[in-house]
């Protein structure tokens, strides 16, 4: 799919967020996670009810996330990437539509997305805001794209 239909057809501004879910997830999909944006310098930070938090092993988040609201924000080639600890068998990050409206954008997108399929070995889904069912599409841990 060219990169312009794309953004006309996923990334429309209408107010509302692009979810991108990783299924059957782990606590080690997380370490993994992790591994990836150290490895590579990407900046991120958790935070535990808007305030800074420094610790990294997931065991531990994992429990803080039983009391606390935690957050990672990953910034990535300039994309804002929301990632939240909700369920210890998916990760969720969201991103923002009115960021990805160039064709490079796109392109940090697919890699990012590519990367962490690669790195966790899972599929990658990109969905409308809440709307698993509805999914824009799929990258594989080969770096196919599967178009919905």
């Amino acid at each position: 799919m060219k990169k312009q239909k794309m953004i006309k057809e996923y990334f429309y501004e209408d107010g509302s967020l692009r979810d991108i879910y990783i299924m059957h997830a782990s606590q080690l999909d997380w370490e993994s996670i992790f591994e990836y944006l150290d490895k590579n310098n990407i900046q991120y930070k958790i935070t535990k009810d808007g305030e800074l938090v420094n610790e990294r092993a997931i065991n531990q988040l994992m429990k803080l996330r039983q009391d606390y609201s935690l957050n990672i924000s990953i910034d990535y080639k300039g994309i804002s990437v929301s990632g939240y600890f909700y369920d210890a068998d998916q990760i969720e990050f969201d991103i923002v539509p009115e960021q990805i409206q160039t064709e490079d954008a796109v392109d940090s997108l697919i890699e990012f997305m590519k990367d962490i399929s690669k790195q966790i070995n899972k599929e990658v889904i990109l969905t409308e805001e809440l709307d698993i069912e509805n999914e824009c599409f799929r990258v594989t841990p080969s770096g196919t794209i599967n178009f919905l």
